[in-house]
């Protein structure tokens, strides 16, 4: 059967054929921009609310001023890649929309906020311990948010335009935005005073960008390891030698060791020896990289995440 149209005039839209609609790049693009503000943003929408000015206008306008920030980067970034395929730009809404999905199931369950430190946990967790947070509840949050929109996406035709009209749509949707946020030049306080909360919970930016500062930082601070030498125990030495032996357990808290109480036996392999259990202190944050820097460093809690490599 032929396809129906659904509008006249010089650009039509949307055209309906038997089993798939087929919508030019603009619209296509649009759609995948406004999905992405349904389906991925209650984080993120759920901080500002709690630090917006609402209900006065300026609240009103820190809230839209963030829901056309993340339309316009996404919009724009999208009409740029189509400009060299279209296929591309379905592969990557697919690729954003599962990795979303996933992050989107870890920031809602677990209450994690994806900066730069987070990422860096991810990258150097291991199968056996990134698996003990995996959860048979992950599996509707895939379907419903990375499955089903990208099944989508590759079931809706797309008509593809002259590339020089892609580009211009890129150019002028990223100025429009620009145009829009310098409209509201009252909010750029707003940004400024929570930038690192609200940078941790825009999908997929947060995910995206803060990975490239994980890897720019460990590149600036990067440098050649110097290995102590073999240690030396002689038995005609006066004094006597101490060896002391940190064992930091990977998410570990004080109640849960038989060492410190705990009524099950946690520490079947020390509790014979002479094994020494400090007394419990205080993590200098929630995740392990930043709290072994703390311990293993002369900064302390001054310590970056980058120490700990």
């Amino acid at each position: 059967m032929g396809a129906k149209k659904l509008t006249k005039g010089p650009i039509e839209l949307i055209q309906i054929s038997r089993w798939r609609p087929e919508l030019n790049v603009f619209l296509f693009v649009s759609l995948i921009a406004l999905g992405n503000l349904v389906l991925f943003q209650k984080p993120l929408l759920e901080f500002g609310l709690s630090v917006s000015s609402l209900p006065d206008t300026s609240g009103w306008m820190q809230i839209l001023s963030l829901q056309v920030l993340q339309f316009g980067l996404l919009a724009s970034v999208l009409f740029v890649v189509s400009v060299f395929s279209i296929t591309a730009v379905k592969l990557l809404g697919a690729i954003l929309a599962v990795i979303n999905a996933i992050a989107l199931y870890f920031m809602l369950i677990y209450n994690m906020e994806i900066d730069r430190s987070m990422i860096g946990n991810i990258l150097n967790t291991d199968a056996r311990e990134s698996s003990r947070l995996l959860h048979i509840s992950i599996v509707p949050y895939l379907l419903a948010f990375g499955v089903l929109p990208t099944l989508l996406m590759w079931w809706v035709k797309v008509r593809p335009s002259k590339w020089i009209w892609r580009l211009s749509e890129s150019v002028l949707t990223f100025a429009a935005m620009l145009a829009f946020l310098f409209q509201a030049s009252s909010t750029w306080l707003w940004y400024d005073q929570h930038a690192s909360r609200l940078g941790s919970k825009i999908l997929p930016w947060s995910y995206i960008v803060n990975t490239a500062r994980h890897f720019n930082r460990i590149a600036l601070t990067d440098r050649d390891q110097i290995l102590l030498p073999d240690a030396e125990f002689r038995p005609l030495a006066p004094a006597r030698k101490e060896v002391v032996v940190l064992v930091i357990g990977e998410a570990a808290r004080a109640a849960n060791f038989a060492l410190y109480g705990y009524d099950k036996d946690t520490n079947p392999f020390t509790h014979d020896t002479t094994l020494t259990a400090l007394p419990v202190g205080l993590s200098c944050s929630t995740n392990t990289i930043s709290s072994t820097a703390c311990i293993l460093t002369h900064e302390g809690r001054e310590a970056g995440s980058h120490s700990a490599f």
